[in-house]
């Protein structure tokens, strides 16, 4: 398994073929590599202890580092004075979440949803409405290396396949209350 901000950087060199993650579609990433069709979309949200702090009295709030969350707020979107602290990963988000050394932290809804299901997220919540607009949100494509077609029409063969046969939906909803695509 690759860290997210290395899947990319690793496809555009040739050192992998296929990135299986969840990519939102942005120019600089168009020029590193090829998009396959959208298989979900989705929806960042500001996650936090019930009663806790807001995010605008937050003195820290946690991100994925390389993420499009970091990217928006980093660039001015976020609210307060907040410092942004960028984890390795969506398990050591939700890990400083659980030890208290995040206060909030702004993550994807698919990626927070499981834990807030989970015992470890007893006592947290979203602490904002999902969002959606600005990058923080959208369709979600896997990726593949520019110049492999014959890859890229397979991802796309098989995601139009689960879709139109109803197993995406079918998958989808044994672990999400919602619909996903």
């Amino acid at each position: 398994p690759r860290r997210f901000p290395e899947i990319i950087p690793e496809l555009a060199s040739g050192a992998a073929a296929i990135g299986v993650a969840n990519f939102l579609r942005t120019p600089e990433r168009e020029r590193q590599v090829a998009f396959s069709l959208a298989y979900w979309r989705s929806s960042s949200v500001f996650v936090g202890h019930e009663g806790g702090v807001t995010v605008a009295t937050s003195s820290r709030i946690c991100v994925i580092a390389g993420s499009m969350q970091q990217a928006w707020i980093s660039t001015g979107g976020r609210q307060g004075t907040a410092e942004v602290v960028a984890l390795e990963s969506n398990e050591a988000v939700l890990d400083g979440l659980g030890r208290g050394g995040c206060p909030v932290a702004l993550l994807p809804v698919m990626q927070v949803l499981p834990f807030l299901q989970s015992p470890p997220g007893r006592g947290f919540r979203f602490v904002s409405a999902p969002l959606d607009s600005d990058g923080l949100g959208g369709p979600v494509h896997m990726v593949v290396r520019h110049g492999d077609d014959s890859l890229l029409k397979g991802v796309n063969d098989a995601i139009t396949h689960l879709i139109s046969s109803g197993e995406h939906e079918r998958l989808a909803r044994k672990y999400f209350p919602f619909s996903i695509l």
